[in-house]
């Protein structure tokens, strides 16, 4: 069960696209403005990593595998002005991941918040996407709580 806010719900999304056998369920709240999507290309557009997952295989040496990745439970959470937003700095995302997030799917956490639940949804994946009406850039009680139920759900229906 992984749980991450932020920067930690970056990592806990991306641990996940690599290690979906070792994961039941992933709680991924405010995730630095794009959370990594689990498609290769859009439009014929390659969609690399850490926007897509195009070239997983050549960084970590085998593809995503979009099988398992089913079998992962996922929750993202936003606040509705939430406006943290990892995209435009360079520690996170390079100048042409920016442009191309910007371009395809908007200039902040909150535009893009249905194109990654399309993104998700479209590959069979059993994502949640909640957005918090008057939440910003904090875990809220209603999201803690959300989250809880979510991991506690998902190890009660847990099968493997």
């Amino acid at each position: 069960l992984l749980f991450g806010f932020s920067a930690s719900a970056s990592f806990v999304n991306r641990f996940a696209m690599l290690h979906p056998d070792d994961v039941l369920a992933v709680v991924a709240g405010s995730p630095g403005g794009w959370p990594l999507a689990p498609v290769r290309e859009l439009a014929g557009e390659p969609l690399t990593y850490p926007v897509g997952i195009a070239d997983l295989e050549d960084l970590a040496g085998r593809p995503a595998d979009l099988a398992a990745l089913r079998g992962v439970r996922w929750l993202f959470q936003l606040g509705d002005h939430d406006t943290n937003d990892a995209v435009p700095y360079r520690d996170s995302f390079s100048e042409a991941d920016e442009d191309l997030i910007v371009r395809r799917f908007g200039p902040d956490p909150v535009s893009r918040w249905k194109h990654t639940e399309k993104l998700y949804l479209g590959q069979g994946l059993a994502a949640r996407f909640v957005l918090y009406s008057g939440a910003g850039h904090s875990l809220t009680p209603a999201m803690r709580a959300d989250a809880e139920a979510f991991l506690a759900e998902s190890v009660a229906g847990a099968t493997r």
